[in-house]
Protein backbone atom coordinates (compact mmCIF):
# COMPACT_ATOMS: atom_id res chain seq x y z
CA UNK A 1 0.00 0.00 0.00
CA UNK A 2 1.20 3.34 -1.01
CA UNK A 3 1.67 6.09 1.42
CA UNK A 4 -0.35 8.39 -0.40
CA UNK A 5 -3.06 5.84 -0.43
CA UNK A 6 -2.57 5.46 3.22
CA UNK A 7 -2.79 8.81 3.86
CA UNK A 8 -6.06 8.97 1.64
CA UNK A 9 -7.93 6.52 4.11
CA UNK A 10 -6.47 7.29 7.55
CA UNK A 11 -7.07 11.44 6.89
CA UNK A 12 -10.87 11.87 6.87
CA UNK A 13 -10.94 10.06 10.35
CA UNK A 14 -8.76 12.94 11.50
CA UNK A 15 -10.66 15.53 10.08
CA UNK A 16 -13.64 13.89 11.40
CA UNK A 17 -12.33 13.91 15.02
CA UNK A 18 -10.92 17.28 15.06
CA UNK A 19 -13.97 18.91 13.85
CA UNK A 20 -16.26 16.85 15.98
CA UNK A 21 -14.20 18.01 18.79
CA UNK A 22 -14.26 21.41 18.33
CA UNK A 23 -17.63 21.51 17.11
CA UNK A 24 -19.37 19.58 19.80
CA UNK A 25 -18.82 22.53 22.84
CA UNK A 26 -19.97 25.55 21.05
CA UNK A 27 -22.89 23.42 19.66
CA UNK A 28 -24.11 21.88 23.18
CA UNK A 29 -23.07 25.66 24.90
CA UNK A 30 -26.04 27.11 22.48
CA UNK A 31 -28.37 25.07 24.11
CA UNK A 32 -27.03 24.57 27.65
CA UNK A 33 -26.13 28.51 27.83
CA UNK A 34 -28.55 29.65 25.18
CA UNK A 35 -29.44 33.10 27.19
CA UNK A 36 -25.58 34.04 26.55
CA UNK A 37 -25.40 32.99 23.12
CA UNK A 38 -28.21 34.61 22.51
CA UNK A 39 -27.16 37.88 23.66
CA UNK A 40 -23.82 37.47 21.61
CA UNK A 41 -25.73 36.93 18.40
CA UNK A 42 -27.68 39.99 19.28
CA UNK A 43 -24.51 41.81 19.58
CA UNK A 44 -23.53 40.73 15.96
CA UNK A 45 -26.04 41.71 14.36
CA UNK A 46 -28.24 39.18 13.75
CA UNK A 47 -32.15 38.76 13.10
CA UNK A 48 -34.06 37.16 15.56
CA UNK A 49 -31.04 35.63 17.60
CA UNK A 50 -33.05 33.76 19.43
CA UNK A 51 -34.15 31.23 16.87
CA UNK A 52 -30.62 31.88 15.13
CA UNK A 53 -28.43 30.29 17.70
CA UNK A 54 -31.33 27.35 17.99
CA UNK A 55 -30.50 26.94 14.06
CA UNK A 56 -27.11 27.15 14.02
CA UNK A 57 -26.32 24.62 17.52
CA UNK A 58 -28.56 22.17 15.26
CA UNK A 59 -26.56 22.57 12.42
CA UNK A 60 -23.44 21.77 14.05
CA UNK A 61 -25.21 19.40 16.04
CA UNK A 62 -26.28 17.27 13.07
CA UNK A 63 -22.40 17.89 11.37
CA UNK A 64 -21.01 16.31 14.44
CA UNK A 65 -22.96 13.19 14.15
CA UNK A 66 -22.41 12.83 10.49
CA UNK A 67 -19.11 13.22 11.07
CA UNK A 68 -19.12 10.69 13.70
CA UNK A 69 -20.87 8.53 11.73
CA UNK A 70 -20.22 8.81 7.95
CA UNK A 71 -23.31 9.41 6.94
CA UNK A 72 -23.54 12.65 4.39
CA UNK A 73 -20.28 14.09 5.96
CA UNK A 74 -19.86 15.35 2.54
CA UNK A 75 -22.86 17.45 2.53
CA UNK A 76 -22.69 18.37 6.15
CA UNK A 77 -18.98 19.72 5.37
CA UNK A 78 -19.98 22.36 3.17
CA UNK A 79 -22.62 23.56 5.60
CA UNK A 80 -20.42 23.63 8.83
CA UNK A 81 -18.09 25.14 6.19
CA UNK A 82 -20.65 27.82 4.87
CA UNK A 83 -21.41 28.44 8.79
CA UNK A 84 -17.86 29.42 9.59
CA UNK A 85 -17.48 31.62 6.68
CA UNK A 86 -20.73 33.33 8.18
CA UNK A 87 -18.65 33.44 11.68
CA UNK A 88 -15.14 35.01 10.63
CA UNK A 89 -17.31 37.15 8.74
CA UNK A 90 -18.92 38.45 11.53
CA UNK A 91 -17.51 37.50 14.66
CA UNK A 92 -13.92 37.53 13.48
CA UNK A 93 -11.28 34.86 12.32
CA UNK A 94 -10.04 32.57 15.26
CA UNK A 95 -8.12 29.44 15.87
CA UNK A 96 -11.34 27.37 16.02
CA UNK A 97 -13.25 28.38 13.09
CA UNK A 98 -10.45 28.46 10.88
CA UNK A 99 -9.87 24.85 11.92
CA UNK A 100 -13.05 23.50 11.31
CA UNK A 101 -13.21 25.53 7.99
CA UNK A 102 -9.88 23.73 6.79
CA UNK A 103 -11.53 20.09 7.96
CA UNK A 104 -14.82 21.10 6.36
CA UNK A 105 -13.06 21.76 2.71
CA UNK A 106 -10.93 18.47 3.43
CA UNK A 107 -13.97 16.26 4.37
CA UNK A 108 -15.85 17.51 1.57
CA UNK A 109 -12.95 16.60 -0.87
CA UNK A 110 -12.21 13.04 0.70
CA UNK A 111 -15.07 12.18 2.82
CA UNK A 112 -15.77 10.65 5.95
CA UNK A 113 -13.24 7.51 5.70
CA UNK A 114 -14.03 3.63 4.75
CA UNK A 115 -15.66 2.60 7.72
CA UNK A 116 -18.28 5.43 6.89
CA UNK A 117 -22.04 4.11 6.84
CA UNK A 118 -22.07 5.70 2.97
CA UNK A 119 -18.96 5.60 0.88
CA UNK A 120 -19.72 7.02 -2.33
CA UNK A 121 -17.06 7.45 -5.38
CA UNK A 122 -14.64 10.12 -5.13
CA UNK A 123 -14.37 10.91 -9.08
CA UNK A 124 -12.66 13.89 -8.48
CA UNK A 125 -9.38 11.88 -6.77
CA UNK A 126 -10.30 8.81 -9.09
CA UNK A 127 -9.87 6.92 -6.08
CA UNK A 128 -12.77 5.04 -4.27
CA UNK A 129 -12.37 5.62 -0.68
CA UNK A 130 -13.30 2.75 1.30
CA UNK A 131 -12.32 0.59 -1.55
CA UNK A 132 -9.93 -2.13 -2.27
CA UNK A 133 -6.38 -1.33 -2.02
CA UNK A 134 -5.37 -1.20 -6.18
CA UNK A 135 -5.13 1.26 -7.94
CA UNK A 136 -8.00 1.96 -10.48
CA UNK A 137 -5.78 1.07 -13.10
CA UNK A 138 -5.03 -1.97 -11.32
CA UNK A 139 -9.00 -2.37 -10.85
CA UNK A 140 -9.88 -2.60 -14.26
CA UNK A 141 -7.51 -5.02 -15.28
Amino acid sequence: MSVTNTLLRRLPYLLCAVAAYVVIDPALQKFTDHAMMTGFFDNLGFPVPEVTVVFVGIIELLAVTAFVLGIAGRWMALVLGGEMVVAMLTAGVNTNNTVVLICCIGIALLGTGERSLWQPKLPLLNVEIGGSDTSPAESRR
